[in-house]
């Protein structure tokens, strides 16, 4: 018994000696991008932390960004990151020179796809495992068109996941018919890494994504209009979701307090009623209750756009020019289902990207990573 004691005594002594050394700060990019050395860059500038980047991306469209990485001691892997090391799979591309390789990925579709090229893939467990430890900050950007089913479980069944100190990661659930039940997926990540302390921000958008209803499957029936799978179950730093609408909000009908699964399924009712007149209101084909945008959620939404257009448009849409029609609810301000309420108002309101979190003007993009708790980093490991 005492031996037993003293082997458990000196492996949390030799874990906890690990996880008070100097922490390093890594960055791991999954289908990287040169915005990637952006998020790098912002981190070191505001609070002084230097990431070592370590990049996937099978791309012959990347350019330099094999030498921009390893300019700063990091490792740029231009394999496709998967499950097992030295596959080779069809890479397949758009040629649309307009999104620049940004559909391009390893699951393929007719809709968007015209070529494919032969790619090799590396073990992203093994590249992680070989990087990292469970001391260091890790973050992890994960923009890889529909295999982050793949990769998600393959890090979660290594043992790795919990080495992520915060996660983006945009899904592509609906954008891929053959995908479209890893929708639950999406909504449970954060709450499945909450114990790790692990802050997971998913971005799927499918709502109000062309590509998205454009291909949405015909036969989805009431799925489609179930907020469930569109809004994330609450995690580390997560009580407002990514899916959040943040015209909707202000300080006394807060992102947390509006969205809060604890006033029931469709949060605080108070916070969609606050602009209604008597019964003026409309039930939704989701079940909810819809009511009149009200001024300050309006004036919000004019006051973000760049282009007098846009203003304009959102005015005769949703304004007193439409009568100001009841779209506003849960589904519209937290599910993320304005282009299902009301498809013409997103393109007046939403720009390709900055409804996203990794995004530079969204606060969670700059926002510092917090350090792992030293004790549960040693037990995680043990």
């Amino acid at each position: 018994m005492i031996c037993w004691h003293l082997i458990l005594v000196s492996f949390l002594s030799n874990q906890l000696a690990l996880a008070n050394r100097k922490a390093r700060y890594i960055f791991v990019g999954v289908g990287a991008h040169s915005s990637d050395l952006a998020w790098i860059d912002t981190q070191r500038k505001l609070h002084g932390h230097r990431y070592t980047p370590i990049f996937f991306n099978p791309h012959p469209g990347v350019g330099n960004l094999s030498e921009l990485v390893r300019s700063r001691g990091g490792f740029f892997y231009p394999y496709a990151a998967w499950i097992a090391d030295g596959i080779s799979m069809p890479f397949h591309l758009t040629l649309d020179p307009f999104h620049q390789g940004g559909f391009d990925g390893l699951q393929g579709t007719n809709v968007r796809h015209r070529a494919s090229i032969m790619i090799t893939t590396v073990d992203i467990a093994r590249i992680l495992s070989k990087h990292t430890t469970p001391s260091d900050i890790v973050v992890m950007r994960m923009d890889v068109e529909g295999s982050e089913y793949e990769l998600l479980r393959h890090l979660l069944l290594k043992g790795l996941l919990c080495r992520l100190r915060r996660l983006y990661v945009e899904t592509h659930a609906m954008h891929h018919p053959n995908l479209t039940s890893f929708r639950a997926f999406d909504v449970v990540l954060p709450w499945l890494l909450s114990p790790c302390g692990t802050e997971v921000y998913v971005d799927s958008n499918y709502h109000n994504s062309a590509e998205s209803r454009l291909i949405w499957v015909k036969d989805d029936g009431a799925c489609r209009q179930c907020p469930v799978l569109y809004r994330t179950i609450p995690g580390v730093g997560t009580e407002c979701p990514p899916s959040a609408l943040p015209h909707c909000f202000d300080s006394e009908f807060s992102c947390e307090r509006c969205c809060s699964h604890a006033h029931g399924p469709r949060g605080d009712s108070a916070c969609w009623s606050r602009a209604a007149k008597g019964k003026d209101s409309l039930l939704l084909p989701s079940g909810g209750r819809a009511y009149p945008i009200p001024d300050a959620v309006l004036a919000s939404m004019m006051h973000a756009q760049r282009w007098n257009k846009s203003k304009e448009q959102i005015q005769r849409l949703a304004g007193e020019k439409a009568g100001r029609l009841p779209i506003f609810s849960y589904e519209m301000c937290c599910a993320g289902m304005l282009g299902q309420i009301m498809p013409p108002l997103v393109g007046a309101t939403l720009h390709h990207g900055e409804d996203e979190t990794y995004n530079a003007l969204n606060p969670r993009y700059s926002r510092a990573v917090r350090p792992p708790d030293r004790l549960a980093s040693a037990i995680r490991t043990y």
